[in-house]
């Protein structure tokens, strides 16, 4: 539980709202169904600090508009990277769209023992490497694996 309540909808400014209101269509339309309202808790929180809710914003935008690595790929590595860190809200999203993307549950479940799992060819496990790589602290990205 937060220490301190996130900014409701009622008492935001209408430009906080908009983030709202959209990030939470974003999100339904991204799992697949009705955006639960704990959905956005995160940006109430950022909307203290409305400098931080823009750049998170604009972080998130940046980060959708990337193109360099197929779907597959991304979501195998973002969903490694939310395992890695414990992201529970990362997990449940990416799973989730994972799922739409094409990721089979029996792939969801074998993303502990990639290394050794028949589910994911060479470039998958590749892929995998690198996020759980990414995501240790500290980085441990090797000359060889970049």
């Amino acid at each position: 539980m937060a220490r301190l309540p996130g900014v409701p909808m009622r008492h935001a400014p209408l430009g906080t709202r908009l983030v709202y209101w959209f990030t939470g269509r974003a999100l339904a339309k991204m799992s697949g169904g009705s955006s639960p309202d704990r959905a956005i808790e995160p940006l109430r929180m950022y909307a203290h600090l409305p400098g931080l809710l823009r750049g998170y914003g604009h972080l998130e935008q940046a980060t959708a508009a990337l193109h360099h690595v197929d779907d597959r790929h991304r979501a195998l590595a973002e969903l490694k990277a939310a395992t890695m860190t414990g992201c529970e809200y990362c997990i449940d999203l990416g799973s989730e769209v994972a799922r739409r993307l094409g990721l089979t549950n029996d792939e969801l479940l074998a993303l502990p023992r990639y290394r050794t799992s028949e589910l994911f060819d060479d470039l998958d496990k590749l892929v995998l490497e690198y996020a759980a790589a990414m995501s240790r602290t500290p980085v441990a990205v090797t000359d060889e694996l970049f």
